[in-house]
This record gives structure tokens, sequence and C-alpha cells, in this order.
């Protein structure tokens, strides 16, 4: 007989394992239409400008202030969504224009979360071990191996996948408020840019989400494995 104790940790390394399997089979299906290329040079010199704006980026008293100016854009975008006539796949009346600047906004976006990712590193004096040109089929964003991060804490490991939060969502915010000079266009960035916010802590797929979730059950296990 197991104790009622035994038998909730024999079901959170259960469920915990189901987690694993499916992840692995996420990016069995995700490396078939993504590859990356780097050099080393670049994991050199993109450590030091990392090094020096995570200081300065997530500092405490910057953090307060944008994340005062992040909840007031997000508010203003939310009154501004009913006054404006707004098509999320057109450009200038044109399809085939919203289409490009569509991807052309979401391939930044997950290059900011890159970048965001080496801030991150940069914050707690961490190796930027690669950096470089990940493909999405045959278009190009940025890519940062952030897997020194490991060495961190759990508590500084979350902080990771947080970061692209709140530099996207300064983004979308400050293309809230340029909306109302030229709506067609930033309007089309700070929606897409909250979009990208909700997918990506979102549990689905290879996403910072599914990640966050993994590293909380890990460090479940972990505190569950010390007592």
């Amino acid at each position: 007989k197991f104790s009622k104790f035994e038998l909730i940790e024999q079901r959170l390394v259960e469920k915990q394992d189901e987690f694993e399997k499916y992840i692995d089979v996420q990016k069995k299906v995700l490396d078939q239409f993504i590859f990356k290329f780097s050099k080393p040079f670049f994991s050199k010199s993109f450590e030091k400008i990392s090094h020096f704006l995570g200081k300065f980026i997530f500092f405490p008293a910057i953090l307060i202030f944008t994340s005062i100016f992040n909840i007031s854009a997000l508010l203003f975008f939310i009154y501004f969504i009913p006054h404006y006539q707004f098509s999320l796949f057109t450009f200038n009346d044109s399809y085939v224009a919203g289409f490009w600047i569509n991807l052309l906004i979401i391939l930044t976006l997950f290059s900011i979360r890159s970048f965001s990712f080496a801030l991150i590193l940069g914050y707690f004096r961490r190796k930027i071990i690669e950096v470089g040109v990940k493909f999405y089929v045959i278009f190009p964003a940025l890519f940062v191996n952030s897997n020194d991060i490991l060495l961190e804490p759990f508590k500084n490991r979350r902080k990771m996948y947080f970061a692209p939060v709140s530099i996207i969502a300064t983004i979308a915010g400050s293309s809230s408020f340029l909306s109302i000079y030229y709506p067609d266009f930033f309007f089309k960035v700070a929606t897409i840019s909250y979009i990208f916010i909700f997918i990506n802590l979102s549990p689905i797929w290879n996403s910072d989400g599914i990640k966050l979730l993994n590293l909380y059950q890990l460090s479940k296990r972990t505190l569950m494995a010390a007592k």
C-alpha cells in the first residue's frame, strides 16, 4: 500500500513523463521546418551588448515604469478598438501588402523574443553560448542559445520566459499610442504584438507557456524529492 503522499507523487511523475513526450513530439514536428545558422564571433559580441543593456532594461525602477506604461497602453488599446475600423489582413486595401507586412512584424517579434533572452542572460551575467539566424522554412529571425540560464535557480529561469512579455508589451503599447498618427500600420503592430504575447504564453506547441509549465512541474518534483 502507498501513502496518499506517495500516490500524489507517482501521479505527478506520470504526468511529467506524458508532458515531456508531448513536448518531444512537438519538437520533432517543428524541427522539420526550422534550421539554424550561427557563428562564435556573433556570440562574443552579442554577449557584451546584452550584459550592458540587460542591467539597464531590467533594473527594478525601469521595470516599474515600463509596467505602468504597458498597463496604461493596454487600456488605451482596448478603448481605441471600438472607435477604429481595422482590418488585420490588409494594408492600404491590399491583401498582398497586408500579408507581407504581417509576416515582417511576426518575424521581428520572434527576433525581439530571442533578443530579450539575451538581455536577461546579460542581466544575470550568464554566458551566451550561441547567436545566429533561425530560418522558419525560408523566413529568417534572430536565434539565441539561452541554455546557460539552466545554471540559475528556478526563480531566475522563470524570469527569462517573462522577459519577452515585458519588452514586446512595451512595443505594443508604444504602437498603440502612435496609432493616433498612423493607425493603419501601428494599430496592426499593436494588435499582432498582443496576440503574439497571448499565444507565446499559452501552453500550446513549443511556446514559452509550455516551458513555464514544464519548469513549474519540475520545481514541484524537485521540492517533493527534497522533502
